[in-house]
């Protein structure tokens, strides 16, 4: 079979093994062969790739996208520290239930759906007081480089 190679931006090109292992059945990852995949030798390569010092350690939790929203939410907030929440939309709306259901503090900016979250209130030290700091610093470094 004459092998065609694609030159626009997408779909991309797959290599045979991809193209096989998409042929194969769906795997729940509720099943053992799913976590014979996640062995301890993926959980090293995921280590490797995400820790290579040996300074942090990962956690594989499989489940939906709200388990791993929840996840982040949870760990990403420090003692004392308000989340702030930029709500216009489903995930938006997600993460502050998620919050409150573990009575985080925090500060939330609601949008309509299809309105675009006002960057100055975001910044504004009133409306997001006693947030992140970090956080607050990533966003700014993220606006200078879009805008």
């Amino acid at each position: 079979m004459k092998k065609m190679i694609l030159l626009n931006p997408r779909p991309v090109c797959t290599s045979e093994r991809v193209r096989n292992a998409l042929m194969r059945s769906d795997m729940c990852h509720r099943e053992s062969e799913f976590s014979t995949l996640l062995s301890s030798t993926t959980r090293k390569k995921i280590l490797q790739a995400f820790a290579p010092n040996g300074d942090y350690t990962t956690a594989i939790i499989t489940g939906s996208g709200t388990a791993s929203l929840e996840a982040g939410v949870y760990s990403s907030l420090s003692e004392g520290k308000k989340l702030l929440v930029i709500n216009n939309g489903v995930y938006g709306d997600r993460i502050s239930r998620i919050a409150s259901a573990y009575k985080f503090n925090k500060v939330e900016l609601r949008y309509d759906w299809c309105e675009q979250p006002n960057l100055e209130q975001i910044e504004d030290p009133a409306s997001t007081s006693g947030t992140e700091e970090e956080m607050m610093k990533v966003f700014r470094k993220v606006r200078q480089n879009i805008y």
